[in-house]
């Protein structure tokens, strides 16, 4: 059996399976089952890379035995309970080993991750399909499983390292306790609908902002984390002064939604990318200038979103009815479910790389510009997903007239996503931040990605979402007339082109 069919009949497999579980994905696309083996396999290959920390190491092998899970994705899907058995005890054993073998953990972390990666694996995964019905496709949920646990694992791990000297990790605990403070104040809310309510919801809030995150850090660091987050940022004038900057592209950002809202007008794609122009004016200053503060702004703005989201689900005064407004304008085919996830989707995108980077023990992202070699791949998201993604959805509603067979992708939004990111790529050399012997494999790997974008692209039958702006209400009816595309996520992909583009 060839990979075409293979892949054909593990379609259909996961179709049954998704069926016989009762569990709605994303209407219109494909169930994106290669995203199994994408963040698996991101991790795996920087850690061999680059020069990683040893809590990079713990995420490494623990992304060894998710591959492994992924990749006998076949077998988890089927009834047979002794083959799921057999599946799960060989991802847990590869997990076991490799961090026998790499790590200096103990039999009891060891132990636990080993079976978290394959047992706590396939629950988890259930259980996001399950609760978020028409918000991912199959292999989006299992991004959003494997790095919860990747997330988990490296935070429990960290407390064991006794010190933190570098801002880079004082600002990765930082984070990591910050979120996890959120994943309990979200948990919470579910199990305990009596949370939901005003005053007992910004109780929970306060008592864990105080008590947990920022008192938990105390004790952790010796020192206060507030004071220690506002000395970093009021460390000279130049950060100062890019802070401000921040501060007017956010403002410029709320005032476009805004404006949208009261226009009552459904935002258009160029609309959108707006957004995206906004990102790539924050990152780009950001990561040349001051990285580690880009790092903890952009995780802290993650959190921020999601207790933003987590606000408008429990339509929580004084502004989840505006949120809820704005998701009404701004939503698209992505946000068919009760999540609103195009804006954590491109801040995913754009920090995704700045993220999944491996810390050097050298520390060398800690203060100053990174170097030449690591620049590229960690400016790889906002290649994609700001930059290219940009200039073909502008380029391709204003003047595109050629389409690709079985696509409404034009090719002169293919071209202009290319060229915008090659003049990127090449004022970036031209400055030093990348080095010059590397033109040619950047460039192939740009020009691989953008035509993997315009040609990955099916037509398919969807459903048209109907949403009354004035009442909120949202009605999902059979459209035989309109089309959408599969397109599970695809900047990843590209995301990953441009990593590998910058091997040596």
């Amino acid at each position: 059996m060839d990979t075409e069919l293979w892949l054909v009949e593990l379609n259909k497999k996961v179709e049954i399976f998704l069926n016989e579980n009762n569990i709605k994905t994303r209407r219109g696309v494909g169930h994106g089952i290669w995203l199994n083996v994408l963040l698996p396999i991101a991790v795996i290959i920087s850690s061999l890379k680059y020069d990683c920390s040893p809590l990079y190491k713990i995420s490494s092998c623990i992304s060894c035995g998710l591959l492994v899970n992924a990749l006998l994705t076949f077998i988890q899907i089927n009834n047979d309970l002794f083959l799921r058995t057999l599946s799960g005890f060989i991802s847990s054993s590869v997990t076991v080993l490799t961090l026998i073998l790499f790590t200096k953990q103990g039999l009891i972390f060891n132990l636990i991750f080993g079976v978290l990666s394959s047992l706590g694996y396939q629950l988890a995964l259930l259980a996001v399909l399950k609760l978020c019905p028409h918000s991912f496709t199959f292999g989006e949920a299992s991004v959003v499983t494997q790095s919860g646990i990747l997330f988990l694992s490296s935070t429990i791990a960290n407390f064991g390292f006794e010190t933190n000297t570098s801002r880079m990790q004082i600002a990765t605990l930082i984070l990591q306790i910050g979120l996890l403070g959120i994943c309990f104040i979200c948990t919470a809310c579910f199990l305990f609908p009596k949370l939901r309510k005003p005053n007992e919801f910004y109780l929970t809030v306060t008592g864990v902002l105080l008590l947990f995150i920022i008192l938990l850090l105390h004790l952790i660091l010796g020192f206060s984390p507030v004071l220690w987050i506002i000395n970093l940022l009021t460390a000279d004038l130049f950060t100062v002064h890019l802070l401000i900057y921040w501060v007017v592209c956010s403002v410029i950002a709320i005032i476009s939604v805004i404006i949208q809202v009261y226009g009552c007008k459904k935002a258009s794609t160029v609309v959108r990318k707006i957004f995206h122009i906004l990102a790539v004016a924050v990152f780009v200053p950001g990561l040349i200038f001051r990285p580690c503060l880009l790092y903890l702004a952009s995780g802290i703005c993650f959190a921020l979103f999601v207790a933003l989201e987590l606000l408008r689900l429990l339509k929580m005064p004084p502004i989840g009815a505006g949120l809820q407004a704005g998701f009404l304008v701004f939503a698209d085919e992505k946000d068919e479910g009760p999540l609103a996830l195009t804006a954590i989707y491109l801040l995913l995108g754009c920090a995704g790389p700045l993220w999944l980077h491996p810390l050097p023990s050298s520390n060398v992202m800690a203060d100053v510009t990174p170097p030449p070699q690591q620049f590229l791949p960690l400016l790889a998201g906002l290649l994609a997903v700001g930059v290219g993604d940009t200039a073909a959805s502008a380029c391709g509603t204003w003047f595109g007239q050629h389409y690709w067979p079985g696509s409404r992708k034009t090719k002169e939004g293919s071209a202009a996503c290319f060229i915008s990111q090659l003049f990127l790529i090449i004022a970036l050399i031209h400055y030093g931040y990348v080095p010059r012997s590397n033109l040619l494999k950047p460039t192939a790997a740009v020009a691989i990605a953008s035509l993997v974008e315009a040609r990955t692209e099916q037509i398919v039958p969807v459903y048209q979402l109907e949403e009354n702006l004035s009442t909120g209400s949202r009605v999902i009816r059979p459209n035989t007339r309109q089309y959408t595309y599969e397109h599970t996520n695809i900047h990843l992909t590209k995301v990953e082109f441009l990593n590998l583009g910058e091997l040596e």
